[in-house]
């Protein structure tokens, strides 16, 4: 994943259609939703062999993000309850006063079914993407 599929669906989100705006390649588009004040666009990573290769692929996306998004954006975490492991959350960092201001957060979690293999629950997990505006 590179800068211009991020930096695209920031620039994308005015267009009101019931899909994603542009497409990320690894992800697929999980569509849009409102709560509360704010849209989200949301777009979904599934196919990890247990957490550890999730939590991996977590870690690699996060690194990613953070490179490419440079300087101009600042991260921090966001509390969550389950099914969420872990979610981080990036601003531009000239919009961090704003009240409505876009947000890409970078989210873990554990998917509701488990997978049952070889006689023994084995969990499946899925990494997140959510534009927020």
């Amino acid at each position: 994943m590179s800068k211009p599929y991020v930096k695209n669906t920031f620039l994308a989100y005015n267009i009101k259609t019931k899909g994603c705006p542009v497409e990320i390649p690894a992800y697929s588009c999980k569509g849009r939703e409102v709560l509360n004040d704010s849209d989200f666009i949301n777009y979904g990573k599934v196919g990890f062999e247990g957490f550890m290769d999730a939590r991996a692929q977590y870690d690699v996306t996060f690194g990613n993000l953070r490179a490419s998004l440079g300087s101009e954006y600042v991260y921090f975490l966001v509390p969550y309850k389950r099914p969420f492991l872990k979610r981080i959350a990036f601003v531009r960092f000239d919009d961090i006063d704003l009240g409505r201001r876009k947000t890409l957060i970078h989210s873990i979690m554990e998917k509701d079914k488990p997978v049952i293999t070889n006689s023994y629950n084995r969990k499946d997990y899925e990494i997140w993407l959510s534009f927020v505006y």
